[in-house]
């Protein structure tokens, strides 16, 4: 139990100690105007990157992509629709009706 109790004080004051840093971390910033901090640098460099026609090649691959999809799917499923309907067709016209049985039957007493 005091083992517990000694980590919530030290994750406690942890997260104060970070807590205190974020604060001061704007003014720390903010006391040197002409320096070029990394966040400033990387952020002017992805703003220069034309990232507009990469999200729409990324967006046409991915609609191309989709459309062929949808083909293959429309053509397995046209595939096992054929498949099903000839053995719904071969297992029809090979078996033989009540009718036909009690026919039959009946003959063969008669």
């Amino acid at each position: 139990m005091y083992n517990f109790i000694l980590q919530l004080i030290f994750i406690g004051s942890l997260s104060v100690i970070v807590y205190m840093m974020a604060r001061a971390l704007p003014r720390v910033a903010q006391s040197d105007p002409h320096r070029v901090t990394v966040y400033e640098y990387i952020d002017n460099w992805l703003s220069r990157l034309p990232l507009h026609h990469f999200d729409n090649r990324l967006a046409a691959g991915w609609e191309k992509w989709l459309r062929r999809t949808r083909v293959v799917i429309m053509k397995m499923d046209n595939y096992l629709l054929d498949k099903i309907n000839s053995r719904k067709n071969s297992s029809a016209s090979s078996s033989v009706s009540i009718k036909e049985l009690l026919e039959k039957v009946n003959s063969d007493k008669s």
